[in-house]
């Protein structure tokens, strides 16, 4: 009772499994080897004039076997490629995610963005619960929370702001007082990450709030 038994050829069987990252012509950019049932990191994908980097062609997480994952392009142009990118969020952007439908990092919305971008995660800064407007982990009041989207003096590429969802679900906070935090949020920043691109998400629909509040937050965002 208690102990389960193992065949031989389960107890022999490998559990690490090799991963290959190959570029459009089946080049070799990168092998990993990974335990089974993990993922991958995958390395920062070739770039070519006139081509767009847009994904591998196979999930990178959950790796059962031995498998060869190839970079894909479309016509065009990905700035993205090898970037670092910073996540400023609430509960929709932290991980694990509050309700446990999520079991790999990588399936996450924002791991999702960096992969199929080619870029790098270079740090989340993402409170569950946490406000624009008010609250200790406020973007807005909180200068040390903001300070954190550094790693000493190296900014991050990109920042990702993915906030206003518990602001606008709120009975306190009114859509004039969150723009005003807003713009203080956005003016703070760009004075910390000075060469940062910085990308504004609007609200996803949701049940929290009605959709004409969700107009005007957007609207405001």
């Amino acid at each position: 009772e208690g102990v389960f038994f193992s065949t031989l050829e389960e107890a022999n069987a490998p559990s690490i499994v090799e991963v290959t990252f190959v570029d459009k012509d089946e080049e070799v950019i990168e092998k990993q080897f990974v335990k089974k049932g993990q993922y991958a990191i995958p390395p920062v994908p070739p770039i070519y004039d006139g081509l767009a980097f847009c994904g591998w062609d196979h999930d990178i997480y959950n790796i059962t076997e031995n498998i060869t994952i190839k970079a894909t392009y479309t016509t065009g142009t990905n700035s993205y490629v090898g970037k670092k990118f910073a996540i400023l969020g609430d509960s929709i952007s932290t991980y694990p995610y509050p309700t446990a439908d999520v079991n790999d990092v990588n399936q996450t919305w924002w791991m999702q963005s960096i992969n199929q971008l080619g870029g790098r995660l270079f740090v989340n800064n993402s409170y569950s619960g946490s406000c624009v407007s008010t609250g200790g982990s406020s973007a807005t009041t909180n200068d040390a929370r903001l300070a954190q989207l550094k790693i000493g003096q190296e900014e991050p590429d990109v920042i990702i702001i993915y906030m206003g969802s518990n602001d606008c679900a709120s009975a306190y906070i009114g859509v004039d007082s969150f723009q005003s935090s807003y713009k203080i949020m956005m003016e703070k920043i760009k004075r910390l990450c000075q060469n940062s691109e910085i990308i504004v998400c609007t609200l996803p629909t949701t049940t929290f709030y009605n959709k004409q509040d969700q107009a005007s937050y957007n609207q405001v965002i």
